[in-house]
């Protein structure tokens, strides 16, 4: 701990303390209590701001906390060797800027039959990286490449200046009183983190990030918004092709309610890990509680062209991607529950919603449904949703209803008729229960063409971890969500396949619902 403070200190005091060479590698210590405070600045690199805990150190104003500092500086280096998927080198036409450590973006033409955009533009598929190695014109990278930049005229776009590995924990951030803040932004930060925060009632965004790689976001609580409908996002990762684009996030373990959606990617978000998250309903118009309707809770897209995503073991309304100014690809949807209803309100609707251009999406073990109520179809495939309410809805144009008629104002180009059939000629449906059909579906005609159906039907516990992680309760069963589970007792739980997640057990436990009090330590005991 290289400074603290009491409340009562001013943010131009804590800013001195975090930007000092005596807290790096250090902690700045803020005691029990509230601070009236806007605009600290955690842009130095390897510092941390840390509270006495959420429910003890309350930061209270306008733009409370920035995190990162830096930029971007046009490098249009060309991709001229390596770059093949899943590898970790390029070699590029000229060093230019590039040197060890250094952040970079990669991007490259969109590929036909994968990446569409509604709003111009031919180079949406980007990846940002760490420069680990240079030999020669040969450059090392920190994380494998997630698509093929050795063709598509790839470059390395951007270099950054960025600040690296500090973060922000144990604090609730009340947003009440104020208006039009920009709340907690994230940009230009290498390996950055935020843990243990109650973020509560911001007006738009609570948190936005730009120009990313590799952050963590967890054990946190993130609730309620001022206003309702777009732009009232718990966690944004916007991305810009003028500010940089995000890759390589941890969000995981983390609980959220009241918001539009709980978690959004967009504009070239790459590589993403969702995990174990829990939403409880979300607020998508003005009204009370019970005129809100189901929408996304987790959205894999709303700008092009986010790919290869993982949200594995989260529970909430919707899971979708809405192709409303592009598409998103390669996404995959692993033992999550998707119970679609709104528990603010009680309504239903569709658990999976893939509009237009969402394509080569995978959906394996899921629980799509809840025992309190039943579709009217399997799919949805009628006209302003004639029939009532499907497990699925895909390829539609629109965000906002259910025609099949395209009112966004943003034209897909050469034209397109609606569904979309390419959605559901490219998803993956294997080892998923619904609601619908009450049972567990392994059939090889949900496959796309070409692939053939596994020889198995044991899926693997996690991606992400090899054994139940510290931060699970010793009495809540791993995996807690998935076909063969059994003994759930998780609300709007079907057939015993759902256990309740730590996040949600930390949201019944602290009564957060209701305006109480949240603690890491007391919910994460072993995180």
């Amino acid at each position: 701990m290289c400074a603290s403070f009491a409340p009562g200190a001013s943010a131009s005091s804590i800013n001195a303390a975090l930007a000092s060479a005596a807290c790096a590698d250090g902690v700045v210590q803020l005691a029990a209590g509230t601070y009236n405070v806007t605009g600290l600045q955690v842009s130095a690199s390897n510092v941390t701001l840390r509270g006495a805990g959420a429910d003890q150190t309350v930061l209270k104003g306008c733009n409370v906390v920035r995190m990162g500092g830096g930029g971007t500086s046009n490098a249009g280096i060309a991709i001229t060797g390596g770059g093949a998927k899943d590898s970790r080198t390029i070699t590029v036409a000229s060093l230019g800027s590039l040197a060890v450590g250094k952040m970079i973006e990669l991007d490259r033409d969109n590929e036909a039959g994968v990446a569409v955009s509604t709003v111009g533009g031919s180079r949406h598929m980007r990846q940002v990286n760490v420069v680990t190695g240079i030999s020669g014109n040969v450059v090392t990278l920190r994380n494998p490449l997630l698509w093929n930049f050795g063709s598509g005229n790839a470059r390395v776009k951007f270099t950054y200046t960025a600040t690296r590995r500090s973060g922000v924990e144990d604090v609730k951030i009340d947003h009440s009183g104020t208006s039009g803040c920009t709340n907690f932004m994230i940009q230009y930060c290498d390996s950055c983190w935020i843990k243990g925060v109650d973020s509560y009632l911001a007006s738009g965004y609570h948190f936005t990030m730009v120009g990313t790689v590799n952050g963590e976001f967890r054990d946190s609580v993130v609730r309620l918004t001022q206003t309702y409908g777009p732009n009232n996002a718990g966690l944004q990762a916007y991305g810009s092709p003028t500010y940089g684009s995000n890759s390589s996030w941890k969000i995981e373990n983390n609980a959220f309610n009241k918001l539009f959606p709980a978690i959004e990617l967009q504009n070239g978000s790459s590589g993403f890990y969702m995990g174990y998250n829990f939403s409880y309903g979300s607020a998508s118009q003005p009204g009370a509680d019970a005129d809100q309707p189901v929408t996304w809770t987790f959205a894999d897209n709303h700008g092009p062209h986010d790919m290869m995503n993982l949200w594995e073991g989260n529970v909430g309304e919707m899971f979708g991607s809405d192709g409303y100014y592009g598409g998103s690809s390669h996404a995959m949807v692993f033992r999550n529950h998707l119970l679609g209803v709104n528990r603010n309100s009680g309504r239903v609707g569709e658990p999976v919603r893939l509009n237009r251009l969402s394509y080569s999406f995978n959906l394996v073990g899921n629980v799509l449904g809840a025992s309190t109520w039943v579709p009217g179809k399997y799919e949805q495939v009628a006209d302003n949703c004639a029939g009532g309410v499907g497990v699925y809805r895909l390829g539609y144009p629109n965000i906002g209803n259910c025609l099949l008629s395209d009112v966004t104002g943003y034209a897909v180009p050469g034209g397109m008729s609606y569904p979309d059939g390419k959605v559901k000629g490219t998803l993956l449906r294997w080892g998923n229960y619904d609601n619908y059909t009450r049972a567990v579906r392994w059939e090889a005609g949900e496959l796309p063409a070409g692939v053939t159906a596994p020889g198995t039907r044991v899926l693997r516990a996690s991606y992400v971890h090899d054994a139940k992680p510290a931060w699970f309760p010793s009495a809540t069963a791993w995996p807690p969500i998935g076909p063969e589970v059994t003994g759930g007792t998780a609300w709007g739980e079907a057939n015993g396949r759902v256990h309740s997640i730590p996040a949600q057990q930390c949201w019944q436990a602290r009564n957060l619902g209701a305006g109480g009090s949240f603690s890491r330590t007391a919910c994460y005991p072993g995180s």
